[in-house]
């Protein structure tokens, strides 16, 4: 997101269909907008897909997911990327890889559609 790793990879695309708009607490140029990310300058339901990449860090992270719910339009689908052991309740234990994000997701309404766990965890959500 901040680095626009995502953006430029489809900008370059010669049948790009997508307009990005690029959000980080910390603007890397004019490209991406500096802004905290649980108050977006969007409109409710406004938004096909979000993409929170590594973006969780941050003290009020679980409003992120609120702000995602809020702007994404009905079926719209969130991408997350996330370190899994920062959301692992038991790293003992396979099968908590990932599950406090995975908590989170479903108490906000988020329907995980699709989940890659190893080192990251990658999910796709659906609103």
């Amino acid at each position: 997101c901040g680095m626009r790793h995502v953006a430029k990879y489809f900008e370059a695309k010669e049948d790009n269909k997508f307009i990005f708009k690029n959000y980080d607490h910390v603007s890397i140029d004019e490209s991406v907008e500096s802004c905290d990310i649980s108050s977006l300058p969007l409109e409710n339901d406004s938004v096909e897909i979000c993409i929170l990449s590594l973006a969780m860090w941050g003290s009020n992270c679980e409003s992120y997911l609120k702000e995602a719910y809020r702007v994404l339009e009905t079926r719209g689908q969130l991408y997350i990327i996330e370190a899994t052991k920062r959301w692992t309740s038991n790293m003992e234990d396979e099968n908590c890889f990932g599950d406090r994000l995975e908590e989170l997701l479903h108490i906000e309404g988020f329907n995980i559609t699709k989940k890659r766990i190893n080192k990251f965890t990658y999910l796709v959500c659906e609103k």
